[in-house]
């Protein structure tokens, strides 16, 4: 009886410290949320589109349409969705998150933003993690 409580409440902290899977509730994450939902469109154009209102305009100079465009078609490819698996940093500066391949790997996506309001993303970084051929 005993060790059955104790299982039972082990199970419950790794379950209390298991990793959010939903964005915070800020204009980050409400800017990271836009390029999720631009992206699972499957639409290029609305995707494009987004980036213009969530990108901060430093981000964007950098980087032209042509470049995000190529971007969008390498990601369909590894994705078929970004499904957020868990959040695994969430600050002001940065928000990062991990989500799955169409092969099973997982992806961190990281955002960096602004720092001021309105706190666009100024920095986008994705790590895919090393597949066995």
């Amino acid at each position: 009886m005993v060790s059955t409580l104790l299982i039972l409440g082990l199970l419950g902290l790794q379950t209390a410290a298991a990793p959010p899977a939903t964005l915070p509730d800020t204009p980050q994450g409400q800017h990271v949320d836009a390029y999720i939902k631009a992206f699972n469109s499957g639409n290029e154009k609305t995707f494009l589109a987004a980036n213009d209102k969530v990108m901060a305009p430093e981000f964007l100079a950098k980087r032209p349409a042509s470049d995000r465009s190529a971007l969008f078609r390498r990601m369909r490819g590894d994705f078929d969705t970004l499904q957020i698996v868990r959040v695994v940093r969430a600050t002001p500066q940065r928000i990062a998150f991990v989500a799955m391949l169409k092969d099973g790997a997982e992806g961190t996506f990281t955002f960096d933003f602004e720092e001021k309001t309105p706190f666009r993303i100024s920095r986008l970084a994705i790590e895919v993690e090393a597949r066995e051929r």
